[in-house]
């Protein structure tokens, strides 16, 4: 078959054209429901008699991808999930946090993102950390003091910056400052030293780890960790972006950059996301809202 000489046939042409036009749109419709319909993914950690419902959420973007839509479902979402205690994985805001860093731009307001905090419902609350976006824009006293106020306005939200805390009576919780500190340089807060200044180093509960970006899990997996949590990589978001992603995390990190990972008593999952970036398309996956039958 000569697909040359078929498409300047001057009969077949148009039908060509019209048949890739369509398929665009199509592709594009479908990537903005992928965005618009997150999935849920359920997984089971732990052994035990007693349960913690988990839930968690990466990569939200607020302030790139429309705000008020967005954080009305993202509200809704979680609370139709009956969460125990619920984990934002970094990469929450996405946009300039004060009028500081915007130096005469619109910024978000720290009133309204903590209105839709206080809506949502859990046993324990909201766990925060930072992610590589909310440095793009800001310094880190303009992100810290952002979530701080937040935190004052809603108090079921927390902002855990290189920070570890007790959930439920059930586990040790750590959240770490992104790699986007120290990362390249091998200089970021070990979790050795959260534990310690935090009180915890010897305590016997479990331990679960929010990390942003995957490519540090061995520092949770040497901590004797049974979880690390991230987000970050979107699964590729367009394809084939999860292709590539995925052979680049095997390759220089030797982890997933998407799904779950296990070594020993270890586990490691990377979430999809619960937003999108630059532009509300998908076409490597749904956003994703993560549940997790938590044993202890």
């Amino acid at each position: 078959m000569n697909l040359a000489k078929i498409f300047k046939n001057y009969k077949t042409r148009p039908i060509i054209i019209a048949s890739c036009f369509f398929l665009s749109i199509l592709v594009v419709i479908i990537g903005i429901l992928s965005v618009k319909n997150p999935t849920t993914t359920n997984i089971s950690i732990g052994s035990g008699d007693k349960k913690l419902n988990i839930v968690v959420v990466s990569d939200i973007h607020y302030g790139t991808t429309g705000c008020i839509v967005d954080m009305n479902d993202l509200v809704d979402d979680l609370n139709s999930k009956n969460a125990d205690v619920i984990f934002f994985l970094g990469d929450t805001i996405d946009k300039y946090a004060s009028s500081e860093s915007s130096k005469g731009r619109p910024y978000l307001d720290y009133n309204v993102f903590a209105s839709y905090m206080k809506d949502i419902k859990s046993t324990y609350g909201i766990y925060d950390i930072s992610g590589n976006h909310e440095f793009e824009t800001n310094s880190l006293s303009a992100v810290n003091s952002f979530f701080r106020h937040v935190e004052e306005l809603a108090p079921n939200f927390h902002y855990l910056d290189n920070e570890a805390v007790v959930v439920g009576d059930a586990i040790r919780l750590v959240g770490r400052r992104d790699y986007y500190f120290g990362g390249k340089s091998n200089t970021r807060e070990s979790i050795e030293s959260i534990l310690r200044k935090s009180n915890l180093y010897d305590s016997n509960l479990d331990l679960i780890v929010l990390d942003h970006q995957p490519q540090d899990f061995k520092d949770s997996l040497n901590q004797n960790a049974i979880l690390q949590l991230s987000g970050h990589t979107h699964n590729g978001q367009i394809f084939p972006g999860d292709i590539i992603i995925s052979l680049y995390h095997k390759i220089r990190y030797g982890c997933v950059s998407y799904g779950l990972y296990q070594e020993g008593n270890f586990n490691l999952f990377v979430t999809r996301g619960y937003g999108a970036w630059g532009f509300p398309l998908r076409t490597s996956g749904s956003s994703e809202i993560l549940v997790i039958d938590y044993r202890y």
